[in-house]
């Protein structure tokens, strides 16, 4: 029939992975999402274990750019890929997608990218709710300020608009952006 593909090799059995699951089930199954900006403003995100952050700690996804969204996708993608190849762990060059083609990050976008940027960024599940946090932007943007919402999504912008920001051009910024 037109339009079928007709295997030409034979032996290769194809495997079945659901990128979407992989990621859906991170924070339910306990694990966090630390970020922050490196010394030469690179935003870092790493997937972990375990709330209490630790350079130390073995990563479970870890990407790395000049925008905060993108390194959150890469560090997404590269957790699913480990689990994909059912690794307990990577190290920070494992995949090429950790790195590779980075947008300079020489602009703030969106304040989510600016909150790591200046300093950091946690995400974990607490029972049905999601948290996320950063050890700067309450209390006139210098105390810690942590938020909750039903989805990652809504409670990484439940922060960014909820953080204080020093500068004034920060607060006209959208919550977060996917250029």
């Amino acid at each position: 029939m037109a339009g079928e593909l007709t295997p030409t090799q034979t032996g290769i059995d194809p495997i079945t992975f659901n990128l979407a699951d992989a990621v859906k089930d991170l924070l339910p199954r306990g694990h966090v999402i630390h970020g922050y900006s490196s010394a030469t403003s690179e935003r870092v995100i790493k997937i972990l274990k375990e709330r209490k952050y630790s350079d130390a700690s073995e990563l479970l996804g870890f990407g790395v750019d000049g925008r905060a969204e993108r390194a959150l996708g890469r560090a997404l993608l590269t957790y699913a890929m480990r689990e994909r190849d059912g690794l307990a762990s990577i190290s920070a060059t494992q995949y090429p997608e950790i790195d590779k083609a980075q947008v300079p990050g020489d602009t703030h976008l969106s304040k989510f990218d600016n909150i790591l940027w200046g300093g950091d960024f946690t995400m974990y599940q607490e029972g049905n709710l999601v948290v996320a946090s950063s050890r700067y932007g309450g209390g006139f943007g210098m105390s810690p300020l942590e938020v909750s919402a039903a989805d990652a999504l809504s409670a990484m912008v439940a922060l960014a608009e909820g953080y204080q920001f020093m500068n004034d051009r920060m607060k006209s910024l959208p919550p977060v952006s996917f250029e």
